[in-house]
């Protein structure tokens, strides 16, 4: 069976990141969005997301929402919009699509046109 795949949002503290601890904390997974060395976001399930909040210089790795008294300072005007649209998008509910999972030859499916 394969697990599906979750979207992680990873603050890393400044003072402590450097270009080898960014390389480290992301060498076992996929960056999908990044809008900087500190603050980006990866492929990451629930086991995943435990590991990165263990890590030395991860301030956050959270699998949804940024609780709203986390603490993310000395944020650039960039990170922290990349930040809010993260927390807007989690936010938002998705509609499930029909045959969504269906293989496209499924009977009860018929694929567009």
């Amino acid at each position: 069976m394969i697990h599906p795949q979750h979207e992680a949002l990873v603050i890393l503290n400044s003072s402590l990141t450097t270009p080898q601890e960014f390389e480290v904390t992301c060498s076992e997974l996929t960056v999908k969005q990044s809008i900087s060395k500190r603050v980006f976001i990866v492929d990451a399930d629930q086991a995943d997301v435990e590991r990165l909040c263990r890590l030395p210089g991860v301030v956050h790795a959270v699998g949804g929402e940024l609780p709203p008294d986390a603490e993310v300072e000395h944020l650039t005007d960039a990170e922290a919009l990349f930040i809010d649209a993260w927390s807007v998008r989690q936010q938002q509910v998705k509609q499930p699509r029909p045959g969504e999972d269906l293989p496209w030859d499924a009977a009860e499916f018929n694929p567009p046109g």
